[in-house]
């Protein structure tokens, strides 16, 4: 009878088939931050005052004027901390970049756009929510990286984001105009 210790078995593996709970919980650097945003927007959104208020605004600004909410002063502020959170990106890209110029992020627009209608029409139907811009940056993401790995020319990234913005503002128009009848 043979008896092992443990870790015996991968002592003998090359070193790149070793798996180790380090290399399952590592995740890169950049990540972090948006993952506190995400969690922190989630909240914000879902749980308090604020966030209500925002989606009432989103349904029906002169419904949500008739309750008593300030229809200006929200969105303002909503874009206000959309602002200091592109600010806070800003800083993360410059740095991963070790540099910046007038033009750094500009590839990123159209991913992010159709990112964010996508999740209008996956999670909530016809409404933008959390959970839903994430899947949309998954799915985005996964299809970009297949793309390149199938071998496709270089045009061919942000013709497919942009037919995927197309798509997605198409949907979202459609659910939100068919959510707006009742379904009929």
């Amino acid at each position: 009878m043979i008896h092992a210790r443990p870790g015996d078995q991968q002592r003998h593996l090359p070193r790149a088939y070793q798996l180790r709970l380090r290399d399952l919980v590592r995740h890169p650097t950049a990540g972090v931050p948006s993952r506190a945003c995400r969690g922190r927007a989630l909240v914000r959104l879902a749980q308090t005052p604020y966030g209500r208020s925002l989606y009432a605004i989103g349904e029906s600004p002169r419904a949500a004027r008739l309750v008593g909410i300030s229809v200006r002063a929200y969105p303002l502020l909503a874009f206000a901390g959309a602002g200091l959170v592109a600010r806070a990106a800003g800083v993360v890209l410059a740095a991963r970049a070790a540099g910046a110029t007038a033009d750094n992020g500009t590839t990123m627009l159209f991913p992010a756009l159709a990112a964010v209608f996508l999740g209008a029409t996956a999670i909530r139907p016809g409404r933008f929510n959390v959970f839903g811009t994430v899947f949309g940056v998954a799915l985005v993401a996964v299809s970009v990286s297949g793309l390149t790995l199938a071998g496709a020319a270089d045009w061919v990234n942000p013709v497919f984001n942009g037919a995927a913005l197309a798509v997605a503002v198409g949907l979202s128009t459609l659910l939100r105009r068919q959510a707006g009848r009742g379904g009929d």
